[in-house]
């Protein structure tokens, strides 16, 4: 497997773990955007207990994590209005 295709591998797991955790937290609430994003930042990295090892996961900055809420709301996974974000499925 070349580098490349192992980080882009790497990379769309880290982005479905990353959304799996911003839909368990939002679940039914309306969350302020802002406070999202902050908290996701400073708890970066996330270290994911493996088979083979520790897993970690470290979303670097706000763009970073904009685009995988833009990705959700794509998806139609979430909404995002007046700088909140509520969950729709």
């Amino acid at each position: 497997m070349s580098i490349r295709l192992r980080r882009t591998y790497f990379s769309h797991i880290s982005q479905g773990i990353v959304s799996n955790e911003i839909l368990t937290i939002i679940n039914n609430e309306k969350i302020p955007k802002e406070d999202l994003v902050a908290s996701f930042l400073k708890a970066m990295p996330m270290e994911i207990p493996t088979e083979k090892g520790t897993m970690i996961i470290n979303v670097m900055n706000t763009k970073a994590l904009e685009e995988i809420l833009r990705f959700l709301e794509k998806e139609g996974r979430i909404d995002i209005k007046g700088g909140k974000i509520r969950r729709l499925k």
